[in-house]
């Protein structure tokens, strides 16, 4: 998938602080991995050769944060700078930035994100996710069930009209969910909806 995306351009939303895509993307050389916004920075003192000359890749939006994003930590970051450092390196713990003790950046999934909103760089991840949704013809939702409690995305999605949303995810019940959830102010592809296999189905489809 990730080098469809790269070839294709396709901006890439996730709710995950995983680094899987950016670990399935270093190992393709041939390929452009995920693209952060400029907001995220590189960890100083951190910059690897091997990226210099790299393929374009793909916008890659983290909503959530991430497991290998740092910042400060301080309870009120408005303006705090975010880092990041690459995903192979498996960063656990705090990490020093000069004099500064940077841990990693984790926005809980709770209804109220008021507070993360704060932060210049979380808040542009959401302001351009919103702008690629609104802009896309086609949306492909894998392994997101809309649950209840995200009200953030749940509020995107009942602004989306004339878009064709592919549905990819094990669990049947998600064929009445969307629309339920949703309204009928979009088409609806469950073709890859149930069973385990679903992602590597979809991901076949995309060859």
């Amino acid at each position: 998938m990730t080098r469809s995306w790269a070839e294709t351009g396709t901006p890439v939303i996730t709710l995950n602080y995983d680094t899987l895509i950016e670990l399935a993307a270093s190992g393709k050389p041939d390929i452009g991995g995920p693209e952060y916004l400029p907001g995220v920075q590189r960890l100083p003192g951190s910059y690897r050769l091997e990226s210099l000359g790299a393929p374009k890749g793909f916008r890659f939006l983290k909503l959530h944060g991430s497991v290998n994003w740092l910042y400060s930590g301080i309870e009120t970051f408005v303006g705090d700078t975010v880092y990041f450092e690459d995903a192979d390196l498996e960063v656990k713990g705090p990490v020093n930035n000069g004099d500064t003790r940077l841990v990693p950046m984790i926005i809980p999934p709770v209804a109220d994100k008021a507070a993360a909103f704060q932060n210049t760089t979380i808040r542009d991840q959401w302001a351009t996710a919103a702008r690629h949704l609104q802009g896309a013809d086609r949306v492909y939702v894998l392994g997101y069930s809309l649950p209840a409690t995200d009200l953030a995305v749940r509020f995107w999605f009942s602004e989306v009209e004339n878009k064709k949303i592919v549905v990819v995810n094990c669990a049947d019940e998600v064929r009445a969910h969307f629309p339920e959830a949703l309204g009928n102010r979009s088409s609806y592809d469950f073709d890859f909806v149930g069973g385990q296999d679903c992602i590597p189905r979809f991901a076949a489809s995309l060859d």
